[in-house]
């Protein structure tokens, strides 16, 4: 059974998060405000229902561990950013990525690989 998560987050955690895991990994954050705030939406809302930033832009198969891959930023992200530019979702881009203002494109979905 699922526990419901014990703190709750605010809008402003959530882009706090994001901010933080794109600096730790060396990435950068889509530059497009209405886009990532539309993603940041997804985070928050999945945090509520399955108590982790589960991918805004991915099915969960359950809600249990088989889903921590998911887990934001995925396990799919650093391959995808390192060759496509963005990841998945769009929300975490490479410096080119980003400096250049590309528009996002769709990729192959790795999960079920």
């Amino acid at each position: 059974e699922r526990s419901v998560p014990t703190e709750s987050k605010s809008s402003t955690d959530v882009s706090k998060f994001v901010d933080a895991a794109a600096a730790y990994k060396g990435w950068f954050v889509n530059p497009d405000k209405d886009f990532r705030q539309d993603l940041e939406e997804g985070l928050l809302s999945n945090y509520k229902k399955y108590g982790f930033y589960h991918c805004p832009c991915r099915d969960a198969e359950d809600e249990n561990e088989n889903n921590k891959d998911i887990a934001c930023p995925c396990r799919y992200s650093e391959d995808d950013i390192t060759e496509w530019g963005q990841c998945f979702c769009g929300l975490y881009v490479s410096k080119s990525f980003h400096d250049s203002r590309t528009e996002l494109g769709s990729i192959p979905e790795r999960r079920n690989e």
